[in-house]
């Protein structure tokens, strides 16, 4: 027999009908009061009976009132006509409730088992008397009822501004120095980056020779490319076999040069209809695309024992994270939009600026090693540092021609540049200046929505000012955070996200001090003792991250030489083969 699914109603003669009291409190204020649909509140706290009670009309009298021998003695009725009222009368009896149960528990209960009559609220302890307050008390608040919010309130709540609407105070800590987590390196150390620098090279040009070594140590070795190289096909064929109506791409440092031997993969996961599409995917595409990403996290991790800690995170796209069990690389699947802008611009800028790249992992790495490159924890990615590092060349006025024009004539340019970008970002305030890659380059923060006629010119001669203008809005939140715009996406704050800026800015000012004097001091050192060994200027900075990288780095070299191996191995055999085939065919001929 088939159930019958219907709602549960009281049948009482005295059922509360939430709809009723509410007609009666809204639609009809000057009907008389049925009290078969009314709530009997019974009483009373022995100690609150002398409180003033609130006026409620006496019922009419045709009305049905319960006798004595009713379930619930009659005592007072909830007044419909007055919503307020009633609030406060079930707020009072819900205080009473409390008190008669906080008292009843206490060691010396008064014969009745209630309240004694010397018992007062003051007598319980703060913390319970302050529940009892919260839960009984009228909520108020200053916040203008739904018909009172005018266009002015929504400006206010547009442009964040402090007011008795938004009446929060900001999230500040105080900016701390990171240590490296493995601890500090030793600058006496011989480290990759010094065994070929004379001793007697010492200041700026030690600075600049030891910027470009490091680049080249961490630079991926061919071995490295080609674990990644493979690491990337692999995943791309599983994800192309568990999702055969999507297509992927591999994007990040891996597409634009920049990536590191620690670089982790990305990956992208997109439509074939939204290949070339730089907007963020709709809400609808977005719940399709997430539910392929949930697919490939199913068949990653009961299905591929290749990887490992494979997870969905919360991000602005669906991604999916894991880990390659062989060589531990970091593997991301972003169901991103197009990135080939952003990746051709990046590429550019290693062209026209040969010492980016050097300057760029440098800051990357003493990031890295200290935990401020992780996003979902308030750090910076890549894409924002490249960016922050670019803010300052272009705003030095610099050409690209006379910038390769100095690096041909022996410049110290890495080694300016890097100490620029250290001391720009140590004294910048992120909580007055706003910061672009064009003309002007900074711009004042500000809490206004209105734009002034001399504001609208200048958007008109520079179209990336109007949306540089709508990122310069202070979020009161986070006053502090850093402001940059995209040259990529004019409309994309690369800070905004970044809440561990104010220890990213104290790490810079150490790290800027600890160069400086490590350099002075061996130029010092030098016009003293000309046979004595010369340290590492960047060690303090970056020292740490051999020891961290050196066994991992070790496994993906190893892994990738043993592709590189069968790969020469398959060349030579198609080789042999292919001579082989050549004397077969001459001696035919014979």
């Amino acid at each position: 027999m088939q159930i019958a699914r219907c709602s549960l109603r009281c049948g009482s003669s005295n059922a509360f009908r939430p709809q009723q009291a509410l007609r009666c409190l809204f639609f009809e204020q000057k009907l008389p009061l049925n009290f078969d649909n009314a709530r009997r509140i019974s009483t009373t706290h022995p100690k609150l009976q002398e409180e003033e009670r609130p006026v409620v009309e006496t019922p009419p009298a045709d009305a049905r009132i319960p006798s004595e021998s009713s379930p619930i003695p009659p005592s007072e009725y909830i007044d419909t006509a007055s919503l307020q009222g009633s609030l406060q009368t079930l707020r009072r009896k819900n205080r009473e409730r409390l008190l008669g149960q906080e008292h009843a528990s206490t060691d010396d209960p008064s014969p009745s088992g209630g309240q004694s009559k010397d018992a007062k609220v003051d007598d319980l302890l703060p913390e319970r008397r302050w529940a009892i307050n919260k839960a009984t008390l009228p909520k108020t608040t200053d916040e203008p009822q739904p018909q009172a919010r005018t266009n002015s309130y929504k400006a206010q709540k547009i442009t964040k501004r402090k007011s008795k609407y938004n009446a929060v105070d900001p999230l500040e800590y105080t900016g701390m120095y990171v240590r490296p987590s493995i601890g500090e390196a030793n600058p006496e150390q011989e480290y990759p980056w010094t065994k070929d620098i004379p001793d007697d090279l010492r200041g700026m040009a030690r600075l600049d020779a030891e910027i470009w070594n490091f680049s080249e140590y961490i630079r991926p070795t061919p071995a490295e490319q080609a674990t990644f190289k493979a690491v990337t096909e692999d995943v791309q064929k599983c994800a192309k076999e568990y999702c055969p109506d999507y297509e992927t791409e591999a994007y990040g440092s891996q597409s634009s040069g920049l990536a590191l031997s620690t670089s982790d993969i990305d990956i992208r996961l997109y439509d074939k209809e939204h290949k070339f599409s730089r907007e963020a995917p709709r809400a609808k595409s977005r719940n399709e695309i997430f539910a392929h990403i949930k697919r490939l996290e199913h068949q990653f991790r009961f299905q591929n024992s290749d990887y490992i800690m494979v997870r969905i995170r919360q991000a602005r796209y669906p991604l999916l994270s894991m880990l390659h069990k062989k060589t531990g690389l970091d593997i991301q699947i972003v169901a991103s939009n197009d990135t080939s802008y952003s990746n051709n611009l990046i590429q550019q800028y290693l062209v026209d600026y040969p010492y980016l790249y050097a300057n760029y992992a440098l800051i990357r790495s003493l990031f890295e090693i200290r935990g401020l490159t992780d996003v979902y924890r308030g750090g910076l990615g890549s894409y924002s540092l490249i960016m922050m590092i670019m803010a300052v060349i272009k705003s030095k006025g610099v050409t690209v021609s006379g910038e390769q024009g100095h690096i041909r004539a022996g410049g110290l340019l890495a080694a300016k540049r890097l100490l620029d970008v250290l001391q720009f970002y140590a004294g910048l305030d992120t909580y007055e200046t706003a910061l672009s890659l064009e003309h002007p380059f900074k711009v004042n923060k500000h809490d206004k929505l209105d734009v002034s006629e001399k504001q609208r010119a200048e958007f008109a001669e520079a179209s990336h000012l109007e949306f540089l203008n709508k990122l310069a809005l202070i979020d009161h939140m986070q006053p502090y955070l850093l402001c940059l715009q995209d040259p990529a996406d004019p409309l994309n704050d690369l800070g905004r996200k970044g809440y561990g800026w104010k220890h990213i800015q104290t790490t810079i000012k150490v790290l800027r001090g600890v160069i400086t004097k490590t350099m002075s001091s061996s130029v010092q050192q030098n016009s003293k003792d000309l046979k004595a060994p010369a340290q590492s200027i960047i060690a303090r900075a970056v020292g740490p991250c051999f020891k961290a990288y050196e066994a991992r780095r070790a496994i993906t070299e190893a892994y990738g030489q043993e592709i590189l191996d069968k790969e020469r191995a398959a060349k030579e055999k198609a080789v042999r083969a292919a001579d082989k085939k050549a004397v077969e065919a001459e001696s035919a001929d014979i």
